[in-house]
């Protein structure tokens, strides 16, 4: 597979209903974000990102890309929790009439995941597992492609006879020697 960077998501401003703020203490260094909450719930969200948004009210551009249907993407964390592993990611796909089509929760700071056919807009959500501090960075998002052998193509492009070189080779017939063209 090749993997083939999409977008980088770093958070830099607090949104409404994007970042759990009930008495929690925020800190933005860089753009390392640490972010503190003692008596925080399991099962929260922390911090949310969305790839649609309402500019003329939200007054801000949509945090995460567009993806393409049935493509295979990796999702990749850079953060740290207190006590270590205690948050997961959450990636919800909705259709047109914003109903929930899939989720998909990733438990481990890597993972991979496919865009359903049917969405329209989906949203990245940070939950907490128990955390008290959390220290994130960055989301990477990486589209996950298929790697075609060339070597084989050209392998079996070797000792063709000019009738009989396959169909989808055709593109590309004239750029190949056949037997007749090499013993002239």
């Amino acid at each position: 597979m090749r993997k083939q960077l999409v977008k980088t998501i770093t958070w830099t401003e607090v949104h409404k209903g994007h970042v759990y703020l009930y008495g929690t203490q925020l800190q933005l260094v860089g753009k390392t974000l640490h972010y503190h909450n003692p008596l925080l719930a399991s099962g929260k969200p922390l911090l949310k990102f969305d790839s649609r948004t309402n500019y003329q009210g939200d007054r801000r551009s949509p945090d995460l890309p567009l993806l393409l249907p049935n493509r295979t993407y990796e999702l990749s964390a850079a953060f740290e929790t207190v006590p270590a592993d205690r948050a997961y990611l959450q990636v919800d796909f909705y259709n047109r009439q914003n109903e929930v089509i899939w989720s998909y929760i990733q438990r481990e700071k890597v993972g991979q995941f496919t865009c359903p056919e049917e969405t329209f807009t989906y949203q990245i959500l940070l939950f907490s597992a128990g955390c008290s501090d959390l220290t994130f960075d960055h989301f990477t998002l990486s589209l996950l492609e298929p790697q075609h052998n060339l070597t084989t193509y050209a392998m079996k492009t070797r000792g063709y006879l000019s009738d009989k070189i396959p169909e989808e080779l055709s593109l590309v017939a004239p750029l190949i020697r056949s037997i007749k063209e090499e013993e002239e």
